[in-house]
């Protein structure tokens, strides 16, 4: 009875702690884990429902990282669950199944869990009882999988034959870093086997045969390999029955290894030739030079000037809403289809790592903090794998070594007979953009091949795993992801973060294309996105993926697709690259099945490593610069996701960048890679230094959303419930956001920092006037105008008034820009308020009347600018027009809106906005239209009097680089 009760008991603790409320499953299945551990003691190879239970909320999470079920007794069943679950799992990093009973049924799935799985990075399966049959099965999964990096095979049953499968697998993975066979059957055949595959294996650093009966033969073949073998670092035979015979080897061919630094020999019987200490002796002098050796090595590399390939680029996925973008970022990562995914707010950044050019990406991250960025560059320039200057190093040995090196230099290419090649510091191309650090890195751009100063020296530790990764990533390609979230109401903040290196693809829903009623809409958004890329990023590579192909009936119907885009996208044909195995202009996948999603990703990648950010050559001093900014990003006691210029500039000088050119060059360099957000057209932003671009998204999306979109839209009862449902609907109704509500939103973080980015960006504004008059401080937002506002009057607004026209449509006209000029006339009339308020405090500028697509903004006393957006699908117009409604005070209103859209050319635009300014005056018959110049000519008024000078507005052109409060005093 007592047993019962014991039993009852732990059976009801086990369903509490997989099934509970607060359970595993419920935890998975919620994404609250990240660990699950400590499981051991309960058996759950009789509880198969609850076991199938855990792998289907397995399948499912995206959070955990670190899965043990050791000692669980899971049995093939068990394992079989769980091995296919995490062939859905795209997130788990460790898995621990010792002690569960594996047979051959648990091994097969085991071995496709390793073929198909990209994220596994550390398998153990100790104490399974696994025997050759089984290691069979695993061994030929082990054979084609790059993503393990170290498996435990420790105290099971494996023999020379599973020894002979194993070895097999090792000459051809190119992944493994760790490989533990500690207390198996391996003998001295088995230690044969695994020597050849060392000879050809390039990665395995770590290698455990303790405990197995390896003999002195086996250690003379091992000893062999390491002639050959430059990867092995370490290796542990210790308990393997072996005399003075076997060890002696390793004195030789320590002679000329120059790689291993760690040989573990305990429990061995050293007696038969006497005293082992002089092979010891030998053995423990040449372990230690080789490890000198190689921590000299790497704090040379670490200090020097010289310069690796950046091996790094970012993709930006651009698009309509719901065309697919999201479902084709998760496809190229390999993550199953979801159907109803939410659509993007703002936009989701993500990093992935593809080796070898196999089309297969996992999820990568950099975080200084336990893997430093130069740490892996210094490993890179030890390997050869940079652009060395002159740099020779050199090791002062024992005239023992000596005469063997000299021996064995004869084969070798020396130092000093390579090509003499100057190290290229990380720039972009001086010829594809014109920004501001353009113009001073053409004055710069040796600056970081010289000394630049004094500077600390750069400490790491030294890693044998360094060399083995930075071997096996040598032809690794590093994405940075950015999946722009495609509602209208993005389009404004999105100019922040399109930059003119890397590869765009542009998503589009093919159906829309083939049906009549959508296909001048989803033509219209593909056209705004290429335009938008040709005003940031002329030069950069382009990719068209049309999504939903299960759902195109026939061939012709792709062809169709591509006729219409062949036509109507020839502006972009030289960026734009053709999916040539279809002889198409685009790229269709079905996400869902995953069709066209191994070509697209194998194109990405070869466009990628022929772009210009892959091969820069950016130097070890960046590197560390980038190590001192990745260190603050991550700091745990320091939240700050944005630093200041001055801060900046002290963590350059630890790393000897003491030059302000070459601090702005390396911050671009960054920007330009997804990595930081730096905008430099004026003091203030060139001041912010954005660690966090995805914060930043985040926090500026948590103020600019689609209220029409009801995934988008704030909880009313959430506002309610905190008393700001009012401060909720005016932001809704009326793009006017109070203090309070933006200190709700971003949880009370920094808010007087990104009001103050947003004002400097030109999404935002002040807001004095009567409606808040005497009230919390509001702020306006004009890119929440809602379409509801529709300006319709736009006949009266022209009867019978002279206009001037600032004409976008030979060119383009970006969503954001109107949005943008209406945030600086609103900006320069509160800034009027305010000084007309000290002169007479009953004076009162007029409330502005705004719209989506039209404002009427008393810009100062008695000038009134009407300024209206105006677009036509018919007529191909993308124009803004100004009407003052003083007609006597028309030039001056011309000057400033002129003045206002090159100050947001220069600052948002990188000057890449075209337009022409015509003037239009009402006539008898037919209104009259003039150029700039035959209206200046012709001094046509009301736009140009000569009788007034209104040469102070003009000069505000001379001040585009003036932060914003000083240009708009400037007016």
């Amino acid at each position: 009875m007592a047993q019962r009760r014991q039993q009852q008991q732990v059976e009801d603790r086990v369903r509490l702690l997989f099934a509970g409320q607060d359970g595993w499953i419920h935890q998975l299945e919620e994404q609250k884990v990240t660990e699950i551990g400590a499981l051991g003691g309960f058996s759950l190879g009789s509880r198969p429902k609850l076991v199938k239970r855990f792998a289907k909320a397995l399948g499912k999470n995206e959070s955990l990282k670190k899965l043990c079920l050791d000692n669980c007794d899971l049995r093939d069943a068990g394992v079989s669950y769980i091995a296919k679950a995490l062939l859905r799992n795209d997130t788990l990093d460790c898995l621990s199944l010792c002690n569960n009973s594996i047979k051959v049924k648990g091994a097969s799935h085991l071995a496709k869990l390793l073929k198909d799985n990209k994220t596994l990075r550390n398998v153990s399966l100790n104490s399974n009882n696994l025997r050759d049959s089984e290691i069979e099965y695993f061994a030929a999964g082990l054979r084609v999988n790059d993503t393990l990096r170290i498996l435990y095979l420790n105290h099971n049953h494996i023999g020379d034959t599973g020894t002979a499968d194993l070895a097999d697998s090792l000459a051809f993975n190119h992944g493994l870093v760790e490989l533990h066979l500690r207390g198996n059957n391996i003998g001295k055949i088995g230690a044969q086997y695994i020597s050849d595959a060392l000879k050809a294996n390039k990665n395995l650093g770590m290698l455990d045969l303790g405990g197995n009966n390896i003999g002195d033969t086996g250690a003379e073949s091992l000893a062999t390999a390491l002639l050959f073998n430059q990867s092995l670092w370490k290796l542990n035979i210790d308990w393997n029955n072996l005399s003075d015979k076997g060890i002696v080897g390793f004195s030789t061919a320590l002679e000329s290894n120059k790689t291993l630094t760690d040989l573990r020999t305990w429990g061995n019987d050293f007696n038969e030739f006497g005293d082992p200490g002089m092979y010891q002796h030998v053995i423990e002098r040449l372990l230690k030079r080789n490890k000198e050796t190689k921590e000299k090595q790497f704090r040379e590399a670490l200090n020097s000037e010289e310069s690796a390939t950046w091996n790094r680029s970012r993709l930006m996925f651009v698009g309509q809403g719901k065309a697919g973008k999201t479902a084709t970022v998760r496809s190229l990562l390999g993550q199953p289809f979801v159907a109803d995914w939410d659509s993007t707010i703002g936009a989701d950044i993500s990093e992935v790592k593809s080796t070898r050019e196999k089309g297969e990406w996992r999820k990568d991250s950099l975080n200084s903090e336990s893997d430093p960025v130069s740490s892996y560059f210094a490993a890179r320039i030890m390997l050869g794998m940079g652009k060395p200057k002159l740099h020779v190093l050199r090791e002062q040995i024992g005239s023992e070594e000596k005469k063997y090196v000299q021996k064995t230099n004869k084969t070798k290419t020396t130092y000093e007979k390579q090509d003499k090649k100057y190290v290229r510091e990380a720039r972009l191309d001086k010829n594809t953009g014109s920004s501001s650090r353009n113009k001073v890195a053409k004055d710069s751009n040796t600056m970081m091949n010289s000394p630049g100063g004094r500077k600390n020296e750069v400490v790491q530790e030294y890693d044998e795993n360094l060399l083995l990764n930075a071997r096996n990533d040598a032809d690794a390609l590093i994405l940075s992801l950015w999946d722009f979230g495609g509602q209208k109401v993005f389009y404004a903040m999105h100019h922040l973060f399109l930059t003119k290196h890397g590869v765009y693809l542009l998503v589009f829903d093919m159906r829309e294309i083939l049906n009549l009623r959508t296909r001048n809409a989803a033509m219209k958004y593909m056209s705004f996105w290429l335009s938008s890329i040709r005003l940031h990023a002329p030069l950069s590579p382009i990719l068209l993926v049309g999504t939903f192909l299960d759902r195109i009936d026939s061939e012709g119907d792709l062809r169709e697709i591509n006729n219409i885009l062949r036509e109507k996208m020839k502006s972009s044909a030289a960026q734009i690259i053709n999916c040539d195995s279809e002889d198409l202009v685009f790229f269709p996948v079905d996400n869902e099945k995953g069709f066209g999603i191994i070509e697209l990703r194998l194109k990405i990648e070869e466009v990628a490593r022929n772009g210009s950010l892959f091969n820069e050559q950016v130097s070890m001093r960046f590197i560390n610069f980038l190590d001192e900014l990745l260190s603050a990003k991550y700091r745990e006691n320091e939240q700050k996701p944005f630093l200041t210029l001055p801060v900046v500039k002290k963590m350059a000088s630890k790393v000897g960048i003491n030059n302000s050119a070459t601090l702005l060059m390396a911050l671009e360099f960054f920007h330009e890679c997804g990595m930081l957000i730096h905008l430099t057209a004026t003091q203030a932003l060139t001041n912010m230094i954005i660690l966090k671009p995805q914060w930043l998204i985040d926090a500026l999306s948590k103020v600019i959303r689609d209220v029409d979109n009801v995934q988008h839209v704030h909880d009313i009862d959430e506002f309610a419930n905190v008393g700001l449902k009012a401060d909720l609907d005016m932001v809704s109704e009326n793009a006017l956001a109070s203090r309070d509500f933006l200190e709700y939103v971003w949880e009370k973080e920094h808010v007087d920092f990104l009001i103050d980015l947003m004002r400097h960006t030109m999404l935002l504004s002040e807001w004095n006037f009567q409606r808040n008059f005497g009230k919390e401080k509001l702020f306006l937002i004009p890119s929440l105008l809602r379409d509801k506002k529709t300006f319709k009057g736009e006949n009266a607004f022209m009867k019978n008034k002279p206009s001037c026209i600032f004409d976008f449509s030979t060119g383009f006209l970006p969503i954001g820009v109107f949005e943008r000029l209406i945030c600086l006339v609103v900006g320069h009339s509160v800034i009027c308020r305010k000084k007309q308020i000290q002169i007479d405090y009953n004076s009162e500028l007029m409330e502005p009347k705004l719209y989506l697509n039209f404002g009427s903004i008393e810009f100062e006393p008695g000038l009134i600018l009407n300024i209206l957006r105006r677009d036509s699908d018919i007529h191909d117009l993308q124009q803004i027009v100004l009407v003052v409604e003083d007609i006597s005070r028309s030039a001056e209103g011309f000057v400033v809106v002129q003045a206002m859209l090159q100050k947001l050319n220069n600052d948002v635009m990188g000057t890449g906005l075209v337009w022409d300014i015509l003037f239009e005056s009402p006539g008898d018959k037919e209104e009259q239209v003039l150029s700039y110049d035959e209206a200046k000519k012709q001094s046509i008024s009301p736009w140009f009097d000569q009788d007034k000078n209104f040469n102070s507005r003009s000069d505000s052109v001379e001040i585009l680089n003036a932060d914003i409060d000083n240009f708009l005093e400037s007016l």
